[in-house]
């Protein structure tokens, strides 16, 4: 199988978890209720301020310095808990960004925005079978299928090759994916916009058990979508490494004619 198996997290990781940032905010709560009603309220106008201008320019370390404590001002401000997973998201601190998604969740199962960062987040974090759970769940909601496409991925980094090629099915066989499109990140960092049906042979591809196989599956993607940056980046790779096996390959018989 030629798939990697390795999630790759993000190198960047802030000091305290969020459970941790919880103590914190528990053991320092005394300070808030020392606090008139007008001055709570008046320290939640300026995190709030502090948080909109952080936004805007992707300050995200101070985005949940600010949303941290606006909670701490204010325990039933929870709708931020949206905004704390998705800053923990951006600067790669995988366990606090589940940790927050999973309180949304809480308070709101049905949230498809959360459900979708839940199950990416878990998707990154090696966490498959979290990130199946919420992707099934996607699915069953909004019967979408780029939900199944990240199906099809799940399982083949599971090593679930006979699911991988059903969900890959499911997209390749369904004449409703003609039209559709999924965002994908090409080789040079750009985000490309991919018909799923391509981008389902390219995890055929993956799946794979020869560099043969692979190659007609990469072929047929490009057959749907010539600039496909990263089937063609893969089919030349699989290409030259085909072609210095069979190089080796004739100079091992060389050498064996010559003893």
């Amino acid at each position: 199988m030629l798939i990697n198996h390795k999630a790759k997290l993000g190198l960047l990781l802030l000091t305290f978890s969020a459970p941790i940032l919880l103590l914190f905010s528990c053991k320092n709560n005394s300070s808030t209720t020392n606090l008139s009603s007008s001055e709570i309220e008046s320290s939640l106008e300026f995190e709030k301020k502090v948080y909109e201008k952080a936004y805007e320019i992707g300050d995200h370390h101070t985005c949940v310095s600010a949303v941290t404590r606006i909670l701490l001002l204010d325990s039933t401000q929870t709708h931020y808990y949206d905004s704390l997973t998705r800053h923990y998201l951006a600067i790669s601190n995988a366990n606090s960004s589940i940790y927050y998604a999973e309180k949304s969740l809480l308070l709101d199962p049905g949230n498809t925005k959360m459900l979708e960062m839940a199950g990416y987040v878990y998707f990154e974090a090696g966490s498959f079978q979290k990130s199946e759970e919420k992707f099934q769940k996607l699915y069953q909601i909004t019967n979408d299928l780029k939900y199944v496409h990240q199906l099809s991925q799940i399982y083949g980094y599971m090593g679930n090759l006979e699911k991988a090629n059903q969900m890959t099915d499911l997209i390749i066989n369904n004449e409703e994916a003609n039209d559709m499109f999924i965002d994908m990140a090409s080789p040079d960092g750009q985000v490309q916009n991919i018909k799923i049906k391509a981008a389902s042979w390219l995890v055929r591809a993956n799946l794979a058990k020869s560099v043969n196989q692979a190659i007609a599956s990469l072929n047929k993607a490009l057959a749907i979508q010539p600039n496909f940056a990263v089937a063609k980046r893969m089919k030349e790779e699989l290409e030259m490494q085909e072609a210095m096996e069979y190089s080796k390959k004739l100079d091992d018989r060389l050498k064996k004619y010559q003893k």
